[in-house]
């Protein structure tokens, strides 16, 4: 029986049992106290998923594909209308100017030359150093050359001939739409010879070749009216050479590499089975012809397991080598030769009499074009227009690309293309525009000479229609039914990407890809359907809100994958949450909110037992006649697995990837994706559908992040609101942008399992070094990243998805945080750049211009700290005027102190002195902010002892002001690029107070504890609260949070429900884990300061470190036997764990004599034993350290016997639930019988328990404060958790072992190979720590050497004042400013291409109709999907391909039936395959 089959077969029949129980309960109607108030019901009303844009969205798409038409119709007419008037008045107004006429020419020719420089430097950077991109074939390079000689002498004859020949520029505009005549040619014969196309597209074809026809006849009259028969061949050689050069059919052979021959014969040989009709293949995608998947196989082989048969790593080959197009390195070749034979052509058409259209040709000469370059008093005119193009040029490129991979290509491309030639006849014909438009000299009309009588200008205006609408039925109309395809790349929306101006229309729709060119283009649908996704959480210790907003998130997207059918799956691996069979009371919590947000029963679960620990699982419910996904909470035992939140990540990994994926019908490595979140974020259907539809466009693409909030409140939330929107506007945008993301935090991103399971081997690995430590167990999401760029993937940031997580809002907690993110971020730096060879050999995407930014930002890192001293110091000295030396000094003192302290004191005393630095820098930062303002002040109101700071005489200002200036400017334009964000720019005045102790004293904080092997967030948190004295520390730190109460708000999201309205605070301080530090020295301990005091504990003789409870431990139910019935289902024949079990029972009987000593001290069973610290033993008599090693192991495996906060009926129930009824005459005694006697138990200390109750064993003191600390009535969220404890014992407990032998199989396995855990003794604890140490020291000498070192520098050249100065500044110091003055431009820079690009997806997603679907490449519901599905294209393309190679297979016959002849053998097995 399947786990799916389990859970609705478990479910049902609990359910069944507890609706009979509900059945005979009497109803009644709820009184209104009881009912959700209005605010419950608007917060937790049903989720919906409803998949259409609001009106704002259409308004938005509308307004940008207007804006984008107007562009691109601007930017193509400027482009060809200014070659047209450069060559106009080149060869015809400057005929008498020598030097006029050689100045146009040396422009025109520059204009050629600069698109093709641009296209091989964007060759070059996207490709020229991937050695994973293939050259095209020898074959396809030789051509190449050729057709690059045909377009240089194309365009050449067309920008200085053929404007000259002709008489009127509106002709040579018109003859440019000439070169559509062969590619009209070829769709004749392509369409006619193609069986299955229909009849309206043959006669649109031939229509189109008649219009085509009768355009140029038109033009030909023209030509041989204004006399233009001594060269009017050059005209149709240069309409020939651009129709060749541009032929779809030419520039696909082109692209031919030894990979795509392999792919094509597999073509072939798919397209010999359709004309059978076997199948048809789309794309990578094996279709029936009855329209169902064609299924994959699956093998597994050796010891890998990976699945998958030869026919999907074909499938995953083909689609590879689909992405791995030779196009960049094809764009370098043709680009270089391009631009040698430009040059060539142009100077030959210069000298050559018989090419050239000069009207006296014979006085031009080379020393007259030396001449051209010479540019003095240049009319602005023809400036105008050498710049234009320069700018139309290359902006109308990109917004062409922008409107076609934005899918606006209708209305943002086609028609301002097709409007582009009526428009620039159109200002070319009329005198006013004309006039305007062309170049004059001495106030000359150059349009008075143009005569059309009205025959000519209807024959004009016939050409134009007649040449714009072949242009429209042919090419146009290909490109205007094409796929709406989001964010397609430039290779893969044009054949080669190689723009020029003049004339870019023509070039767009010969060039661009359409869905007939495009043979194996993926079907959208058959990959969304293929695709996989499995939502992975780590949980902890997340408070009930946290939790609460993480199964709302999930219960949105179950939601979205009933309306469509995707296949989704929840799994929750939690870390220490059950001890054998035992949930602790944040699994319970959970639970809780289980059934409160998914609508189930706790008593529905199925819970089965598992060699880590334990599952809960449900099958979600999800409205009528849909199905729900599968939700898991995965259990782990602490003491049977590995802790920490990497081993987790190791366990769902490999879960995914070595089982699932082996279960899952047609599931593959490639569109199979684990989404993972951490326990306490927010999201939505639509940031997933962001995230995928990056995934499912580039296969190369490993890993994509989301935009992540912070949520709190406080101060310290504000930093790190600014804080957040700066990394992910700057440093994930310019990662991203260069070459790949370095950390996709797993609070909230997707995986792609192909990457992960080339990285996992690695990843899973243990920790044997001290900078292994650092990278591998401090920041893991960082380190997994790496090892993925490392691998050769790609990890992209998604501004478009949002996410929303809690962050720190308490110092202590956000000090510890950064610690870890600190030494991490450094260590993985350091590893990119020491294994940097790796990285080029295997990642062909990470380019050196990244390696060298990722230096320039560790070296600012390193220098970080004396950066931020030098900026105090000199801002005090604007602000109080003081001593730049005192001030460095002071601070150089109190930095020093700062580092002792860290290396000798407690991490407490750390903090609090972090804290009192943090006021005080902060202090000191307003008056600095307040100095400078002052000083940039001076600088503009010229104030003296101002020259000093100046540039130069006439730049009157200081390189700080102009530094500063610039960084606003940039924020302020980027707060603007992020409307919606803006407002955070004002968290940046926190953010600059806060500067020095982010920089400076967290920089030494952390460095000073990397031996800290702490998580930091979420930790256990022990209290002696027996000892009333308090520290001075603590003395400090009260009087400035009752003063700065603002700024220590306590950590909220650690608390668990039921101690949250509790005012006694506790935790668990118990390692969980035999791997885990401290583990030997901890136990449980009480807090009862307030009822007792420290005196009266030594007049016991009791030591003052009593142990402490914990928080988890304290509010958790007690139950003699709370599982007793589950044990029975399972017909275990051991004892119940929380079963009491006398001390002489439990010892081992070679310690039984001790049982004298455990009773003596009021540990008489296992409920008292439990929690007992290694000190206590020790106390008792138990010296010898192998015994007590031994006993505190067994100790750590007792349950934890919590006593539920409650009002008892009696004394007697009471004392007989917490274990002490043995004193029920003792309290009889002193009258304390009912609940109202036992009030007075509220204020007794030990020194009451001692004197009136007689209790003097220390063991039954202890049990007897808890239980007082716990005696009352409980809150509503505690009374919910015992509801769920309860419910949980219905279900009965499956083994797995019995229910799925081999998931069993697969745990132990994995668990024997990694997962479990290493005892400390054995293990490389000791050795660690002391590398640490070492490693510690190193960084230390390292910051404090650089940094002393460049505070020497920097101080030392400005305290030479002119000597030295540049810019008013000294070198050093200028060198710095200018360092990261660029790598803030670059950051910027890469920004605005970011923010280009999101919005580029926003606008491609979004329909031009409100309540119309989104255009994505994945959705939830196939009816989201825009493909060739949804006006039966996908039909149209089929006979198409089934036309095709019926074609291809007829001309291979005769070929393939002589090797017939010569190899039957092989022929045979080529059959038969």
């Amino acid at each position: 029986m399947d786990n799916d089959s389990l859970i609705n077969t478990t479910g049902t029949s609990s359910s069944s049992a507890y609706s009979g129980t509900s059945s005979r309960k009497t109803s009644r109607k709820k009184l209104s106290v009881e009912q959700n108030s209005k605010i419950d019901k608007t917060l937790h009303e049903n989720v919906t998923y409803h998949h259409r844009p609001s009106i704002q969205v259409v308004i938005i798409k509308w307004l940008s594909t207007i804006l984008l038409a107007l562009i691109l119709l601007g930017c193509v007419t400027e482009s060809k209308l200014s070659v047209v008037v450069l060559s106009h008045s080149m060869n015809k107004e400057a005929s008498d100017n020598l030097n006029m006429s050689c100045r146009l020419f040396v422009m025109l020719q520059i204009l050629l030359l600069v698109p093709n420089g641009i296209n091989f430097i964007r060759g070059i950077w996207a490709g020229g150093f991937r050695k994973d991109i293939p050259w095209p074939k020898k074959s396809s390079l030789i051509l190449s050359v050729f057709v690059s000689l045909l377009e240089s002498l194309g365009l050449a004859l067309f920008v200085f001939v053929v404007p000259g020949l002709v008489e009127k520029p509106e002709l040579t505009i018109l003859s440019m739409s000439s070169v559509f005549i062969l590619p009209i040619v070829l769709n004749i014969k392509t369409n006619l010879s193609t069986p299955g196309i229909r009849a309206w597209w043959k006669i649109s074809v031939i229509l189109a070749f008649i219009l085509e026809l009768a355009g140029i006849a038109i033009l030909v009259y023209f030509n041989i009216k204004d006399k233009v028969e001594t060269k009017i061949a050059i005209l149709p050689v240069a309409v020939l050479c651009l129709s060749v050069a541009w032929l779809p059919k030419v520039q696909q052979f082109l692209l031919r590499t030894k990979e795509t021959e392999v792919g094509n014969s597999d073509i072939e040989t798919d397209s010999q089975d359709d004309v059978n009709g076997s199948y048809i293949r789309t794309g990578t995608v094996s279709i029936n012809p009855n329209g169902s998947e064609n299924g994959f196989q699956r093998e597994v082989s050796g010891a890998s397991n990976m699945p998958g048969t030869s026919q999907q790593e074909q499938r995953h080959q083909t689609s590879k080598q689909q992405e791995l197009r030779s196009t960049w390195k094809l764009t370098i070749f043709m680009s270089f030769f391009k631009m040698l034979f430009t040059f060539g052509i142009s100077l030959l058409i210069f000298n050559v009499t018989e090419l050239n259209a000069f009207q006296n040709p014979g006085d031009y000469n080379m020393t007259n074009y030396a001449d051209g370059w010479k540019w003095t008093k240049i009319p602005q005119q023809e400036i105008y227009y050498f710049v234009s193009n320069l700018i139309m040029g290359i902006v109308g490129y990109l917004c062409g690309y922008m409107a076609c991979t934005a899918c606006m290509q209708r209305l943002a491309f086609v028609l301002p293309l097709l409007l582009s030639t009526p428009l620039s006849v159109l200002l070319l014909h009329f005198d006013k525009t004309c006039n305007w438009l062309l170049i004059t000299r001495n106030n000359e009309n150059p349009c008075k000479d143009f005569d059309w009588s009205t025959l000519d200008t209807t024959l004009l205006f016939v050409a134009m229609a007649t040449l714009v609408l072949a242009e429209a039925f042919t090419s146009v109309w290909l490109v205007y039914n094409n796929h709406n395809v989001v964010m397609l790349k430039e290779d893969q929306l044009f054949l080669v990407p190689m723009y020029n101006s003049p004339m870019l229309e023509q070039w767009f729709f010969l060039v661009r890809k359409n869905d007939d060119i495009r043979e194996l283009d993926v079907d959208t649908v058959k990959k969304a359907k293929q695709s996989r996704v499995i939502i992975c959480t780590t949980m902890y210790r997340e408070a009930d809100y946290e939790m609460k907003q993480l199964l709302e998130s999930i219960q949105s997207i179950n939601v979205a994958q009933s309306e469509g059918g995707r296949h989704f799956e929840s799994h929750i691996f939690f870390d220490g949450a059950v001890k054998e069979k035992h949930p602790t009371e944040f699994v319970l919590q959970l639970v809780s909110l289980v059934e409160s947000t998914f609508s189930v029963n706790a008593r529905e679960c199925t819970k089965t037992t598992t060699p880590y620990g334990m599952t809960l699982a449900w099958k979600l419910k999800a409205g009528p006649g849909k199905t729900g996904m599968t939700f898991k909470i995965h259990l782990k035992d602490n003491f049977k697995v590995k802790n920490k939140k990497r081993w987790s990540q190791v366990m769902y990994m490999s879960y995914v990837l070595d089982f699932l994926l082996h279960h899952m019908d047609g599931a593959t490595d490639e569109e199979t994706y684990i989404l993972t979140t951490d326990a306490d974020v927010r999201f939505t259907p639509d940031s997933v559908e962001a995230l995928l539809d990056l995934m499912t466009r580039d296969h190369s693409v490993g890993a994509v992040c989301a935009r992540t909030h912070p949520l709190g409140t406080g101060p310290l939330v504000w930093y790190q609101v600014f804080e957040y929107a700066i990394g992910h506007w700057f440093q994930k945008a310019a990662e991203h942008v260069l070459g790949s993301v370095l950390c996709s935090p797993g609070c909230f991103s997707v995986y792609r399992c192909k990457a992960i399971r080339d990285i996992i081997p690695q990843y899973a690995s243990n920790v044997e070094h001290a900078f292994q430590f650092l990278t591998k167990d401090m920041g893991e999401d960082r380190w997994f990243c790496t090892l993925m760029v490392q691998s050769g993937w790609r990890i992209e940031y998604c501004a478009a998805s949002e996410n929303s997580t809690h962050c720190p809002e308490d110092f202590d907690e956000f000090f510890k945080q950064r610690r870890r993110w600190v030494a991490s971020t450094l260590a993985n730096m350091m590893l990119l750049i020491k294994e940097w060879n790796i990285i080029a050999k295997l990642n062909y995407r990470v380019s050196y211009i990244f390696l060298i930014y990722q230096s320039i930002l560790l070296f600012a890192t390193l220098i970080g700290p004396s950066s931020v001293i030098l900026v105090i110091s000199g801002g005090l000295e604007y602000a109080w005027k003081t001593g730049g030396t005192s001030s460095l000094v002071i601070q150089l003192i109190v930095c020093t102190i700062f580092t002792f302290v860290c290396l000798s004191t407690s991490s407490t005393t750390q903090l609090n002195v972090a804290k009192f630095l943090t006021f005080g820098y902060a202090v000191v930062m307003t008056a600095v902010v307040v100095g400078t303002a002052v000083q940039i002040a001076t600088d503009f109101n010229g104030a003296e002892a101002s020259e000093a700071n100046f540039i130069s005489d006439k730049i009157q200002v200081s390189t700080t002001t102009v530094y500063i200036g610039t960084m606003a400017a940039i924020f302020l334009v980027t707060g603007i690029l992020h409307l919606r964000e803006f407002l955070y720019l004002l968290h940046g005045v926190w953010y600059l107070l806060c500067l020095p102790a982010g920089y400076l004293i967290l920089m030494i904080y952390s460095i000073c504890n990397i031996t800290d092997r702490s998580w930091g967030t979420r930790e256990v948190k022990t209290h002696s609260v027996l000892a009333n004295k308090k520290s001075w520390q603590d003395t400090v730190t009260n009087f400035f949070k009752s003063i700065f109460f603002c700024c220590f708000t306590q950590p909220s999201e650690t608390k668990n429900v039921s101690v949250q309205t509790d005012s006694f605070k506790v935790r668990t301080s118990r390692a969980t884990s035999l791997s885990e530090p401290g583990g030997d020295n901890t136990g449980v301990m009480y807090d009862v300061s307030s009822v007792v005091s420290e005196e009266s504990l030594r007049s016991l003789g009791v030591d003052v470190q009593l142990p402490v409870i914990t928080e988890e431990e304290t509010s958790r139910t007690y139950s003699a036997s709370v599982y007793a019935k589950n044990d029975c289902d399972d017909d275990d024949s051991a004892v119940d764990g929380d079963t009491v079990i006398d001390v002489k029972d439990w010892l081992p009987a070679d310690m039984k004599s001790f049982a004298p000593n455990f009773i003596e001290n009021g540990f008489d069973n296992t409920m008292l034993i439990s929690g007992m610290t290694e000190k206590e033993l020790k106390d008792i008599g138990i010296k010898r350290k192998g015994m007590k090693k031994y006993l505190m192991e067994e100790i750590k495996k007792l349950p934890d016997y919590e006593i539920q906060a409650e009002v008892p009926e009696n004394v007697e129930q009471w004392l007989d639930i917490i274990g002490l009824k043995q004193y029920i005459k003792n309290f009889y005694k002193e009258q304390i019988k009912t609940p109202k006697d036992m009030e007075v138990l509220k204020s007794f200390g030990r020194t009451e328990i001692e004197k009136e109750l007689k209790i003097t064993k220390s063991g039954h003191i202890k049990r007897l404060m808890y239980a007082i600390r716990r005696l009352r009535n409980p809150t509503a969220n505690e009374l919910k958790i015992m509801e769920v404890k309860r419910s949980l014992m219905v279900p009965k407990t499956h083994k797995l072992v019995e229910i799925n032998p081999a998931e069993n199989e697969f745990w132990e396995y994995l668990r024997n190979i990694c997962l479990l855990p290493q005892s400390t003794a054995f293990g490389l604890e000791d050795d660690l720590k002391d590398k640490l140490g070492g490693l510690r020291n190193s960084w230390l000498m390292i910051f404090a050497i650089s940094n002393a070192l460049w505070m020497i520098l920097i101080f030392t050249l400005a305290d030479q004042g002119k000597i030295l100065a540049v810019f008013g500044s000294n070198p050093i110091g200028f060198v710095v400013l200018v360092l990261f003055g660029m790598v803030l431009i670059i950051q910027f820079i890469a920004m605005i291409v970011h923010r280009i690009t999101t919005l580029t997806h926003f606008l491609g997603r979004a329909p031009f109709k409100t309540g119309a679907k989104y255009n994505t490449t994945w959705a939830f519901k196939d009816s989201d999907l825009r493909t060739a599905t949804d006006d039966n294209d996908a039909e149209r393309a089929r006979i198409y391909a089934v036309g095709r190679a019926q074609i291809k297979l007829q001309k291979k016959l005769p070929q393939r039936r002589e090797k017939s002849e010569t190899t039957p053998l092989l022929a045979a097995s080529t059959s038969t395959v």
